[in-house]
Formats: structure tokens, C-alpha cells, sequence
């Protein structure tokens, strides 16, 4: 959902997909970067509690190290794939009229 919100954002912005965006564009890329991570924190944060549960049911220890590699290969690559879907779905739909507003098609 968080992804989703964001690239819908982004389609609305007039901006380029998140993922390609900050490969590309580097003018801007600590400031696309901060805005990502304000998104992708709480997504973060959610998989490595997640997987410090499964751990602990698992394992019966926790391995913080693990943790935090599991959760930034499931959340990261995710988060960007998803925000970039959406923009790229979402932007036919987004109507930018002469004043610089924006509203969504149905």
C-alpha cells in the first residue's frame, strides 16, 4: 500500500518512475532517496519484526544480521518495483491542466 500511495504521488507529480528516476537523474537523487526512505522505513522496520518473529518460533534465537539482510532483500526491491508499476499504470489516468493542477481520470 505504502508503494502504491507513493507512485501514485509520483504519476500525479508528473515525476519518473522512482527506481529509474534515481538511477538516472542524479540532480535530485538525495532528495528522491529521503523521500523513498520516509516509505520504505516503515516497510523496513515491519520485515525485520516479521522475520525476528519467524526466528524466534524457528530457530528459538535471533540473528539480528539475518534479519536485517532478510528484510532489505524483501523490502527494498519490492517497494521500488511496486512504486514504479503504479506511476506507470496510474500516469495515463492523470489529467495536468494548464494551471499546473492535477486530478485523476476514471
Amino acid at each position: 500500500m505504502l508503494a502504491i500511495r507513493a507512485g501514485l504521488r509520483d504519476a500525479q507529480a508528473g515525476r519518473p518512475a522512482f527506481g529509474r528516476a534515481f538511477l538516472t537523474h542524479s540532480g535530485d537523487r538525495l532528495e528522491r532517496l529521503r523521500a523513498g526512505w520516509s516509505d520504505v522505513g516503515r516497510l523496513f522496520a515491519a520485515a525485520v519484526m516479521i522475520d525476528l518473529m519467524y526466528e524466534i518460533y524457528v530457530f528459538r534465537w535471533i540473528y539480528p544480521s539475518q534479519a536485517l539482510i532478510v528484510a532489505a532483500i524483501l523490502a527494498f526491491p519490492s517497494y521500488v518495483l511496486i512504486r514504479g508499476l503504479a506511476n506507470r499504470i496510474a500516469r495515463p489516468w492523470v489529467h495536468i491542466d494548464a494551471g499546473g493542477q492535477t486530478d485523476m481520470r476514471y
